[in-house]
């Protein structure tokens, strides 16, 4: 049962749930957690978890509710070309998602270089409806300049940190998506009035929230239900859900008072924003009338915005490309190199990576090109592929690679490594 959220002074400790994952050359592969928009002297928590976890429970079913979410994937400048930031992004028109503005705008080098959406993604082996590309982003001013002067560990930024982010056409499963009503009929609704019609006990209601934790595994949705959200600000609500990195930029769901839950009517009244360590309690940014207003103007393409000024925009390379990822199939370690062209026409060799048994190697190689190379041994130095097509160098090594072609048709592909 839940229990009424205690009223907690508003204190400035705070801690980005984003999860990056960024395996490192001649180590173990293994996914941590990174906070760049806090203070470097602020103690950051991965988790949010309010009370015990036990309310949670895994979607491996589509609905119409877990159709509109998904997960997103975004790469900075300055990552390394193995590490990725995991979020949450729901649906909130044909071409555009809502998102957290900590998802896509970083204080070490600004906005992204590549934003993927996975719609309705149920777990790290498929992706049902393909993957989206964003070539567009809305990053609402307010946050931005807080980001920019270097306010990032104030909480009020947590106020303004919400984004949108516009779907390139050409991306994902698009006839399957529509034939299958997936996202396209996802509501939002502007909290003001819905409080005035809900208001209850200390301004405390109920909502659902569906999205991808980083304590679970990878690429695996999430709903709970019956949280409690209540109001302390103008810009700002407080709620109880469990959260974990990964779940930033979450939509809190409420059902229009108009129709019943049976329905699915479930509306976006706020996006889920962070976990403040010393007040014990998660926050997320609230939608105004003025936002909703706003925001429903560029969801609904059109040429005159209610508040231009509300979002700063930029436009990044929405450039389709092949994905692969190497999947560990051997009872003992793998160790790895390759050579590939990236996506800036530029050959490179990377190596070497241990990938321990039944583990995987997410996103390794991001090519437009079909041909790469691979070399890939056990820990007792036994060659695992079929032939030994080119000599590369490794660092100081020459390795005897294998050449391997892909299909570049904007799709995401696995490479099995096994011992037999």
């Amino acid at each position: 049962m839940k229990h009424a959220l205690p009223i907690l002074p508003l204190l400035f400790s705070c801690s980005i749930e984003a999860s990056v994952y960024h395996p490192k050359e001649q180590e173990t592969v293994t996914f941590s957690s990174e906070a760049e928009e806090v203070a470097t002297d602020l103690e950051v928590k991965e988790r949010g978890i309010i009370d015990d976890d036990y309310s949670r429970y895994q979607i491996t079913e589509s609905s119409v509710t877990s159709r509109r979410t998904g997960a997103l994937v975004v790469k900075f400048p300055h990552y390394e070309p193995d590490e990725q930031n995991n979020c949450t992004a729901t649906y909130i028109g044909s071409n555009m998602l809502i998102t957290a503005a900590h998802c896509v705008y970083s204080r070490q080098s600004g906005y992204p270089t590549s934003v993927e959406f996975y719609p309705e993604r149920l777990d790290i082996n498929t992706t049902k409806w393909g993957v989206e590309f964003i070539d567009k982003i809305y990053l609402m001013s307010g946050y931005k300049k807080m980001i920019d002067r270097g306010e990032a560990h104030f909480r009020s930024r947590w106020d303004y940190d919400i984004a949108l982010l516009r779907v390139y056409n050409h991306g994902g499963d698009r006839d399957n998506l529509q034939n299958n009503n997936v996202g396209w009929n996802a509501h939002f609704f502007y909290s003001d009035k819905y409080e005035n019609i809900q208001r209850g006990a200390y301004n405390i209601w109920s909502v659902d929230i569906y999205s991808y934790p980083g304590d679970k595994d990878l690429y695996t949705l999430w709903h709970q239900d019956d949280c409690q959200m209540q109001r302390i600000s103008d810009l700002a609500y407080r709620h109880d859900c469990d959260t974990s990195s990964g779940s930033s930029g979450a939509a809190l769901l409420t059902p229009h008072p108009r129709f019943t839950p049976e329905r699915g009517e479930m509306y976006i009244t706020a996006i889920h924003t962070g976990f403040s360590d010393i007040e014990g309690t998660n926050y997320a940014a609230r939608i105004t009338k003025e936002r909703w207003r706003t925001i429903k103007d560029i969801a609904d393409k059109k040429q005159s915005i209610s508040n231009p000024e509300m979002f700063a925009t930029t436009e990044i390379d929405p450039a389709p490309y092949t994905s692969l990822e190497f999947r560990n199939e051997c009872h003992r370690s793998v160790y790895l190199a390759y050579r590939y062209q990236d996506l800036n026409g530029n050959w490179k060799t990377q190596g070497y990576f241990t990938l321990p048994p039944d583990k995987r190697f997410m996103s390794a190689i991001k090519t437009r090109n079909s041909r790469y190379y691979l070399w890939a041994v056990d820990k007792h130095g036994n060659y695992l592929l079929n032939s030994r097509d080119r000599s590369i160098q490794v660092h100081n090594d020459y390795r005897d690679m294998e050449e391997r072609n892909l299909t570049t048709d904007n799709r995401s592909y696995y490479k099995r490594l096994t011992c037999d």
